[in-house]
């Protein structure tokens, strides 16, 4: 299995709109602006296009980290040069014609999401929080938004993060 472009754009896509969604001020948006000691002045201004640019292509980078880590398959890929013709034959063919279809399912998506968001999301937020000295309410509150974003993202990802290669 090579991985899918379409669902990685569409994991990043996925997470900024769920942004949107979780940081509106009727959801978690008013608690995280107090938690993050915005002003008024700051919590009346609109996001710059370079700040949704950007955090579009982070997300970019997050959902190939993780598409890579929930869907097993692309490992063979990465073995074989990422040389779809590899895969139809040897040794590469024969694992995926044995397992190709492990661990494709929603459940491995969200543990994999959440395993992500433990060893790495929480460890490098919360250390953050500890030396920034910002409230550990905000730890919670951005916290929530990875937790949820990371699951669904490994959904995605086990469910339409690789396609097969054919001959």
């Amino acid at each position: 299995m090579q991985p899918n472009p379409i669902a990685l754009f569409g994991m990043a896509f996925a997470a900024f709109i769920f942004a949107f969604i979780y940081y509106h001020p009727k959801v978690m948006g008013t608690a995280w602006m107090n938690a993050a000691g915005f002003t008024e002045a700051q919590r009346n201004e609109k996001p710059s296009i370079l700040n949704l640019a950007l955090s579009l292509l982070f997300n970019l980078f997050i959902s190939a980290g993780l598409l890579f880590l929930t869907v097993h398959q692309t490992a063979i890929f990465s073995l074989v040069g990422a040389d779809p013709e590899l895969m139809l034959s040897g040794s590469a063919a024969a694992i995926m014609a044995e397992h190709g279809g492990n661990f494709l399912t929603v459940g491995h998506g969200v543990a994999h999401g959440a395993i992500t968001y433990v060893l790495f999301f929480l460890p490098i937020m919360g250390t953050n929080v500890l030396f920034e000295k910002k409230s550990i309410k905000l730890l919670w509150i951005n916290s929530g938004y990875w937790l949820i974003t990371l699951m669904v993202l490994g959904v995605i990802a086990s469910q339409w993060g690789a396609v097969v290669v054919t001959g």
